[in-house]
């Protein structure tokens, strides 16, 4: 169910014709739709986590460039539905598993694991690139 929900919203983040942003972002997908059509890694995975129900309605979260911590606007991660994952190793050391939100503290980037290669849909950042960067968190979604 969880790498449906990210594909669907891959899908319609692209028929909707939406240009990649760090503002004049929403919170949720719907406000998105209707405001600013605009998304970031981060948000994209937030909403699928919303969607999926790990995140309410407007809760989102993403990592700073240079910050090895989480910024979040929320008070505690739904525990029963993810894991989040302290690493702090090269990316080709970590062991991910289909559907691993991974975290990258010195990018400032999030994306989803997904198997075959190891970070599909990522444009300019090859997966040579990001296999020599650092993985600060996995957030792992149970019962994958």
């Amino acid at each position: 169910r969880w790498m449906s929900i990210c594909s669907s919203m891959a899908d319609n983040i692209e028929k909707k014709h939406f240009v990649y942003s760090n503002g004049g972002t929403a919170r949720t997908y719907n406000s998105a739709v209707k405001r600013s059509r605009r998304s970031n890694c981060a948000l994209y995975v937030s909403w699928c986590l919303q969607k999926y129900g790990a995140l309410g309605s407007g809760q989102t979260f993403y990592i700073r460039r240079g910050s090895s911590s989480i910024r979040k606007n929320f008070g505690h991660w739904k525990k029963k539905k993810v894991q989040v994952i302290r690493v702090n190793k090269r990316a080709s050391r970590v062991n991910l598993k289909k559907g691993d939100v991974v975290l990258w503290s010195g990018l400032g980037h999030t994306n989803i694991y997904h198997s075959g290669s190891r970070f599909n849909n990522i444009g300019k950042k090859t997966q040579g690139y990001l296999n020599s960067k650092t993985v600060s968190y996995i957030i792992r979604i149970k019962g994958l």
